[in-house]
């Protein structure tokens, strides 16, 4: 009889320690569950789309511009480089306000008062920034989670690069000129932040 109270015992023992054991388990499973949930819903990505604002001054825009020009110009002829430098002015303006507007069908960028709107990938004809009556083939498309804008004349071409910050309040537009007549391309970037 004593044999069997205590194999009685045992079981009980035994069935103590494993629900115990169990309910330990599952409180553990359930906080490192809580654990590694977010505590705010997923929110969805920031993109490029939306209006953009030049987060330097005109002034310092345009220095960063000139110091490009001289770096491409450097080692032409002396007065091939001041012209070079003045017709590179005039065409590279400097744009104080992007606006950004993307779907699978089309890419509108607007440059301060011009606008440009393609399919991705497929070139359009527009007119240029310049004063002069001149037209551009453009085409935008994504690649490395940038933004891709390539206009094309007769004299060269510029390629606009708008990567989104890693805040995504943050924009830089990085531009490439290109020429036939240059030495070195234009290169320079600048600063955006969010208009809102």
């Amino acid at each position: 009889m004593t044999f069997e109270r205590d194999d009685k015992r045992m079981k009980l023992r035994a069935h103590v320690f494993l629900t115990a054991l169990g309910a330990s388990s599952l409180a553990i499973a359930l906080l490192a569950s809580a654990q590694a949930q977010p505590t705010t819903a997923p929110s969805t990505p920031p993109t490029l789309d939306g209006e953009w604002v030049l987060a330097v001054s005109e002034d310092q825009a345009r220095q960063r511009l000139d110091r490009a020009i001289e770096t491409a110009t450097d080692g032409m002829p002396p007065i091939a480089d001041g012209m070079a430098a003045s017709a590179l002015r005039e065409r590279t303006p400097i744009i104080a306000r992007v606006v950004i507007s993307s779907s699978p069908q089309r890419i509108r960028v607007h440059l301060d008062e011009r606008r440009y709107e393609t399919a991705p990938g497929h070139p359009e004809a527009a007119p240029t920034a310049s004063t002069s009556e001149d037209r551009v083939r453009v085409v935008h498309h994504f690649r490395e989670g940038a933004l891709e804008q390539v206009f094309t004349t007769e004299r060269g071409r510029r390629w606009n690069t708008f990567r989104l910050g890693e805040d995504g309040r943050t924009m830089t537009l990085s531009v490439v000129v290109q020429s036939s007549s240059l030495p070195a391309p234009v290169r320079f970037s600048l600063p955006y932040r969010r208009a809102s």
